[in-house]
């Protein structure tokens, strides 16, 4: 069983972390993670949102540049991008989701016991969204990734506790 929400918000940053650098080799340039209150996250380009189940109530949410998300593709899929831009954009958009269930999968992973199944949702993609806003009191992780090929944000919402 994951012990806490903490815990895991820690291991979706770390495993975001590890895949940009030891996978796509990537380098992380800068990393700034904060909580905040805000009602609005600000999204870049390319995004995807997973929510966590169980005794855990934690929505993720991955937001890409364009250029972050083309180099992990290309990396991790070993081809170059399509130059139709409907395929491109469909090719982006896939790796997008392939990418945060590779984090949010491998950090539970990480995390859990045999005896606990923790359940996610299918990642669901967010086209051309330029923001989240919420209505109800909510606290944002967010950990943003500057790196030699664009940037990327972790947003992990929780409600807030009052």
């Amino acid at each position: 069983m994951i012990k806490s929400l903490k815990q895991l918000i820690e291991a979706i940053i770390a495993r975001t972390s590890n895949f940009l650098t030891d996978e796509i080799e990537l380098e992380i340039i800068e990393k700034i993670c904060v909580s905040k209150t805000d009602k609005h996250i600000k999204l870049k380009q390319f995004t995807a949102l997973i929510n966590v189940n169980n005794n855990l109530n934690l929505s993720v949410v991955l937001s890409f540049d364009k250029a972050i998300i083309e180099k992990i593709f290309v990396t991790f899929v070993e081809e170059e991008l399509d130059a139709d831009p409907e395929m491109l954009e469909e090719n982006i958009e896939n790796m997008v989701a392939e990418f945060i269930n590779i984090v949010i999968g491998n950090a539970i992973a990480d995390l859990k016991n045999k005896k606990t199944a923790i359940l996610f949702s299918p990642p669901m993609i967010i086209p051309k969204a330029t923001r989240i806003s919420y209505h109800q009191k909510v606290t944002f992780i967010t950990c943003d990734f500057q790196t030699d090929h664009g940037a990327m944000s972790i947003f992990c919402i929780t409600p807030q506790v009052k």
